[in-house]
Formats: C-alpha cells, structure tokens, sequence
C-alpha cells in the first residue's frame, strides 16, 4: 500500500503546473480557477476560451482610435469613427464567412485618449475657416491659425507614431482606426523605422 500512495503522491507532484496559456482561442485555464489563476487569468482564461475580445496586452492585434479630422474638407464624422465601432463591436457575431474566427487572434482596440479628442476638437475650430477660404491664401489671421492646426496634428501623428511604436516592440500588429487622410503618418512612420 505504501508504494502506491508514494506513486500517487509522485504523480501528483509531476502534474502540477506553473503555466497556464491562453491565446489563439485556447485557454488551458477557465473561469472557475480563479483560487489556482487569480480573478485576472481566469477571466482572462474564460474569454480567451468563449472566444471574446481580450485585453490589449494580450492582444495579438492592436486598433490605435484616433479621433482626428482636422483637414477633412467633405462631410465631418471621422472622429466619431472608433467609438462607433467599439460600441458596435459589442454587436458583432463571432463567426464571419469569409474570415473564419479573426477575433481568436484576440483583437483589441485601445482607449479613446481625451487628449486626442481635445487636440482634433481645437484644430478642427481652428480648421473650419481655412477650409471654407479655400486655403490660408495671404490673410496673417487663417496663416497663423493654419500653424496652429500643423502642430496639433503633428501633436497626433507624435501620438500615434509613439503608441505604435511600443506596440510593434511587444510583436503586435498594428491598425488604425477613424482620422483623416494625415493621421496615418505615425504609424507608418513606426512601420519603416522596425
């Protein structure tokens, strides 16, 4: 008897385990592990499984929101672009025809930065003359507020070219979401620099 309490012991010991993956649609964890993987991992773990989003970290695929619109000349609305999807992401069904499952990739859009928000609400106001002028032309007062536009939206391309250089660093893919025809430069800016 004593030998095979010694050799369930020993199996025991061998089965422990220290690591737990989750990624790919896989969780070796579930959502009632929370005593063995903490409340994080096995929420974490249970998303993964049931195959919804995951945080960005965890993320293999990273949206940058940029709400910014500044030099849109036709039809405003570009800035409200990554809040309408987050919101109707909520909304998606989990199997696409075409795709398959992308979400196991774990997809997951960044917050909403309000300074973002604030800097494109300034030089849209700031914008909104230039544009209807046709262009700053020689008037001192749209050539001063067309500087001040420049440098919010070099403001935004900063951002974004920070952001998506330390999510490229982690291995991410990275995508942008909403802006306007200027503010893929900081990402692509980021692309050529990796």
């Amino acid at each position: 008897m004593a030998t095979k309490k010694k050799t369930k012991t020993a199996s025991k010991k061998a089965k422990r385990r220290y690591v737990y993956f989750f990624g790919d649609g896989k969780a070796d964890g579930a959502g009632n592990m929370k005593p063995l993987l903490g409340g994080k991992g096995a929420n974490l773990a249970e998303m993964t499984r049931i195959g919804l989003p995951v945080p960005p970290g965890a993320a293999r695929v990273g949206r940058l929101p940029v709400a910014g619109e500044a030099a849109v000349s036709y039809r405003t609305g570009t800035a409200r672009g990554p809040a309408a999807i987050l919101t109707a992401s909520a909304q998606v069904d989990l199997f696409d025809r075409e795709t398959g499952r992308p979400y196991e990739q774990g997809i997951a859009m960044l917050p909403i930065p309000k300074t973002v928000a604030a800097w494109n609400r300034a030089a849209r106001k700031l914008a909104t003359p230039i544009i209807r002028a046709g262009g700053a032309g020689k008037n001192k007062t749209l050539i001063k507020q067309l500087a001040q536009v420049n440098g919010l939206c070099d403001k935004m391309n900063d951002w974004v070219y920070e952001t998506a250089t330390h999510w490229l660093a982690q291995g991410k893919r990275v995508g942008l979401v909403g802006g306007d025809h200027s503010t893929p430069f900081g990402l692509i800016r980021a692309i050529l620099e990796k």
